[in-house]
């Protein structure tokens, strides 16, 4: 039987009024907005906004205490729940399908310093926008470009590190669901190449000190390889889908987007708008566009069965009810 509690997959925006004393009133994880802009990501900015963000997961009941270490407080990391926090990158002007070899650039080295940032906490999902530009790029062109950046930026990373790539501009879903399928196959032929690089004295040496032979698990991994379903489930990259973006710059149902990107679906960003502007209303909003009682129907039906959610409203404490009402948390 599929429980409608979500409270341990339940995330709050920090762009939301008194997010930290919801945070901790209902159990729910932070997602960081702290570096959405680049440059909290330099100087003395970084130094700032790390002390903030520190305070802030200390306020939300993620981390049990500070440390005071050359006059400066910080976390100390072996009382994260690291779990508990997504880190959302920087977006103005970074676009992973530029034409322009320094913008590209640009965008490469930011979206590797908030990765810095993830790690320094401990966090392994990393938020980041599509970057589509309508009337800038032709689709395949963006699919095509971004499929190439993705994986460049994916290569070195750690295997239970993961990107979550959220839709804003795009008008329909099916761009996404193309792009997407290209980075898990990608991204699963990267993986098993991996394991093949190990040499046979490797794997001597894994089975002297372990006593365990790697040929199950290398057959375990094949098999769910092949497996579609699993590979979407277990995969690196994931969709955040914005259902007020998907609401405002779309003819197509909110709901549908969520049928047809199904268990790619790793995530969502919860909130309202009356379908002309992004307002991050609330979901009970008088002149809301969305029924959230059939969008919340719609990811259990086809979303991922372990995808995450984010309540990003900017006042967010009538949509924590909301849920709550409805047994959602």
């Amino acid at each position: 039987m599929t429980t409608k509690d979500i409270n341990k997959r339940l995330y709050i925006a920090t762009i939301g009024e008194n997010f930290a004393e919801l945070a901790l009133q209902y159990g729910l994880g932070l997602e960081l907005d702290h570096f959405c802009m680049a440059e909290a990501l330099d100087g003395q900015a970084r130094q700032k906004t790390l002390q903030e963000a520190d305070i802030d997961i200390q306020k939300a009941g993620i981390s049990k205490k500070l440390y005071q270490k050359c006059g400066c407080s910080g976390i100390d990391m072996r009382t994260i729940d690291s779990e508990r926090l997504i880190l959302h990158a920087p977006f103005n002007e970074l676009f992973p399908a530029a034409i322009d070899p320094k913008a590209l650039e640009l965008a490469y080295n930011r979206y590797r310093q908030t990765y810095q940032v993830a790690r320094n906490y401990g966090i392994n999902r990393m938020l980041v926008h599509s970057g589509y530009i309508p009337f800038v790029y032709f689709k395949s062109y963006h699919e095509d470009r971004s499929v190439e950046f993705w994986n460049k930026f994916m290569s070195d990373k750690p295997k239970e590190f993961s990107l979550l790539i959220e839709n804003v501009l795009e008008d329909e879903p099916y761009m996404m669901l193309e792009m997407m399928r290209r980075l898990e196959a990608d991204d699963q032929e990267h993986c098993n190449t991996k394991k093949k690089v190990c040499t046979a004295a490797e794997t001597e040496e894994i089975k002297r000190k372990t006593g365990k032979s790697t040929e199950k698990k290398e057959k375990t991994t094949l098999k769910e390889g092949q497996n579609g379903d699993d590979v979407k489930a277990k995969g690196r990259f994931g969709i955040c889908l914005d259902i007020g973006h998907a609401a405002c710059r779309s003819q197509v149902p909110v709901e549908e987007w969520i049928k047809i990107l199904g268990p790619y679906i790793r995530h969502a960003h919860l909130h309202n708008n009356d379908g002309t502007r992004d307002a991050h209303g609330a979901f009970d909003m008088a002149d809301g566009k969305l029924d959230m009682d059939k969008i919340m129907e719609a990811f259990f039906t086809y979303g991922n069965p372990n995808m995450t959610y984010t309540i990003e409203c900017i006042e967010p404490k009538t949509s924590i009810e909301w849920l709550a009402e409805r047994g959602y948390i």
